[in-house]
């Protein structure tokens, strides 16, 4: 008997860790999205409005729009072999840093459409594909990027993770790994997280991240040691990580660039949710909103093949603000609206250098190991959106259109509600009669 009981308790306790399914919003779709299928680098201001490369079609590689009002914010009117835009980041002191993959540099600035953007740690070791994407620090000193040269096999050097120096304006090579993607950093400023995925025969075989120890203060990281392995977690190792978010909490969001899903971990590597999202192929995401507790996802439509089609962009309703909005809200002297209570539901919820594999950043060697100032104001705030109306196609846009917001409907979608809480009723009913 208590045998049974127990057994019933602990089925019981494993349905609802491991399957919280949830679902995102379409917010952005391919008949009123201005973005092209290139859309990436989501990103947000101390004001909660949220940004994307890839504005105004896919003609346009190096543009950079806000999601909500769907507006131009910056575009250097050049060709795709020139510049292509990627990640973008806002830092606590005013700036904006977009990674240009192309142009092998980062991109900084700070006024409005970063008219006086400059490039910055721009070196000769990066390899095609560097930068990809950007994790900054709260202070704003040091940007992490990540980058690959997209291979049939992929080697160890492969890709790359650099550290740049945002006063000096120079990068030093940390590591060469597989392909880089999501890069992020804890809300504490205490871990740097980095995806790593491998190819075979033209096929993704492997998808990791790693975990290490930060040193805000020097830009210094050590002791790395694997947060998660996606063929261990569930057999999704041939599915790549893209972008990567952590909240306040410092749970960390991960797009799964063709499994149509984001993951969320918290701080231990343990898979605590799954939301399913209308593309199939989301590249970043980022919390914004007036209270940073919306995640926005952006991916190509489902329906749109690379540079035909549109870019389309998700919304989820979080329980915690993200960490991005968060401190820009704190170190902007604002202070940020509160973020709603959990519902019930979801409470389980230098000078530069080129070294061969590693740098003196690198204190330790890797262990595989399971692990446990002035304000931007740049745009003015915004109210928590709903999909615009009677957004006109990218080929007749009006460079300076903007749409009216209006404000977020929760819908069924949204709500933190898992989808297995129908089976609980059932165990308990079984153990009453026992």
């Amino acid at each position: 008997m208590t045998a049974t009981v127990l057994a019933l308790l602990l089925l019981l306790a494993s349905l609802v860790r491991s399957q919280q399914q949830f679902a995102a919003s379409p917010f952005l779709t391919s008949g009123n999205s201005l973005f092209g299928t290139y859309i990436e680098g989501a990103a947000v201001d101390s004001a909660g409005t949220v940004y994307a490369v890839n504005y105004g079609g896919n003609n346009d590689r190096a543009s950079i729009g806000s999601v909500s009002p769907q507006s131009p914010f910056f575009s250097l009117r050049t060709a795709a072999t020139t510049s292509a835009f990627n990640g973008i980041r806002f830092s606590s002191t005013g700036t904006v840093y977009v990674a240009d993959p192309v142009g092998r540099r980062v991109l900084a600035g700070s006024s409005q459409g970063l008219a006086d953007a400059r490039s910055i740690c721009q070196e000769p070791g990066m390899i095609d594909g560097v930068p990809n994407d950007i994790a900054i620090t709260t202070d704003g000193r040091f940007l992490f990027v990540s980058g690959m040269r997209y291979t049939a096999n992929t080697s160890p050097t492969d890709g790359q993770l650099w550290i740049c120096d945002a006063k000096k304006g120079r990068a030093k090579l940390l590591m060469e790994m597989g392909r880089t993607n999501g890069i992020e950093v804890s809300p504490d400023n205490t871990a740097l997280y980095i995806s790593e995925a491998f190819n075979q025969n033209s096929q993704v075989v492997s998808n990791m991240i790693w975990r290490f120890d930060l040193d805000a203060a020097s830009g210094a990281i050590s002791n790395q040691r694997l947060f998660v392995d996606f063929t261990a977690l569930d057999g999704s190792g041939g599915v790549d990580v893209d972008g990567m978010r952590t909240d306040i909490m410092g749970n960390l969001f991960v797009a799964r660039n063709g499994g149509g899903e984001v993951a969320k971990f918290d701080a231990t590597g343990t898979l605590v949710a799954k939301i399913k999202v209308s593309m199939k192929y989301p590249t970043n995401l980022e919390f914004g909103g007036v209270t940073g507790t919306t995640l926005f996802i952006v991916g190509r439509c489902e329906s749109s093949a690379f540079g035909d089609g549109a870019g389309c962009v998700d919304t989820f309703q979080s329980d915690m603000p993200g960490r991005a909005f968060t401190e820009l809200q704190m170190l902007a002297g604002a202070q940020p609206a509160p973020a709603p209570a959990p519902p019930p539901a979801a409470s389980s919820i230098s000078e530069s250098s080129t070294p061969a594999q590693t740098s003196a950043y690198l204190s330790a060697p890797p262990a595989q190991a399971s692990a446990p100032s002035s304000p931007t104001t740049l745009k003015p705030s915004v109210t928590t959106p709903t999909s615009p109306q009677g957004a006109t196609t990218p080929s007749t846009v009006n460079p300076m259109l903007t749409n009216e917001l209006s404000p977020l409907r929760a819908s069924k979608s949204s709500i933190l509600v898992p989808t297995h809480w129908g089976i609980a009723p059932l165990l308990f009913g079984f153990l009453y009669l026992l």
